[in-house]
């Protein structure tokens, strides 16, 4: 809606850059008074190419 924000941003475990799985953590993302955020924790995989 209309002046609705959301800010902030998702991390992780900042030896992400190697190869493995990393947690995804709420970290700052916020949003505007009129909501209640629920965060499902989630799974950032690298990959070897």
């Amino acid at each position: 809606m209309n002046g609705d924000v959301m800010t902030g941003a998702l991390t992780t475990d900042p030896m992400a850059a190697r190869k493995g799985d990393y947690a995804i953590l709420r970290g700052t993302l916020m949003v505007s008074e009129n909501y209640d955020l629920q965060f499902s924790a989630g799974t950032l995989s690298v990959l070897a190419r």
